[in-house]
């Protein structure tokens, strides 16, 4: 049995889906009715269905990648049940606080060229944040778009692991 409101769901690799809500993911086991599901997290989700992608991380591996509540994370292509929050410490405060309740709207999205993630977010009471996660740097770099909103429906489309989202 799932907890919260399901916001999100991503294939995490060809025996794992990740099934999400603002505050919790579950995994589904290949077979839901002979493997069941398991509790990734009771804390941590994605804010929506565009706040996690595919990528490759530092070592190369196919994993998955959310921006939640908390900050930017990563479970790892080789372990679903492990977190690994990038943003410890250095998450820019402009990235905080994002709240899908109250209008507020996210994306990321992985560009192999170079190796990070884009991370849109467009508050329903402010300016849109924009920032570039490179991945090998473990660092934030920020951005100036145009217009946010035109590049949320240009992730989930056209992302892979290995075709830019941009």
């Amino acid at each position: 049995q799932l907890g919260h409101a399901v916001t999100a769901a991503i294939n995490h690799n060809n025996d794992i889906s990740l099934i999400g809500s603002v505050r919790s993911i579950y995994a589904v086991l290949g077979n839901p009715r002979v493997s069941g599901t398991r509790r990734v997290s009771d804390t941590i989700g994605p804010l929506n269905n565009n706040c996690w992608c595919k990528g490759i991380d530092a070592n190369g591996d196919n994993s998955t990648f959310l921006l939640s509540y908390d900050g930017l994370y990563m479970i790892p292509a080789g372990d679903y049940t492990k977190l690994v929050k990038l943003s410890k410490n250095k998450i820019p405060v402009e990235m905080t606080g994002t709240n899908p309740a109250a209008g507020d709207v996210a994306c990321i999205g992985f560009d192999n060229m170079w190796s990070g993630l884009y991370i849109t977010i467009n508050p329903n009471s402010g300016s849109d944040v924009n920032y570039f996660y490179h991945i090998p740097t473990d660092s934030y770099w920020p951005l100036a778009l145009p217009i946010t909103p035109q590049v949320y429906a240009t992730f989930p489309a056209v992302q892979t692991a290995v075709r830019s989202s941009i």
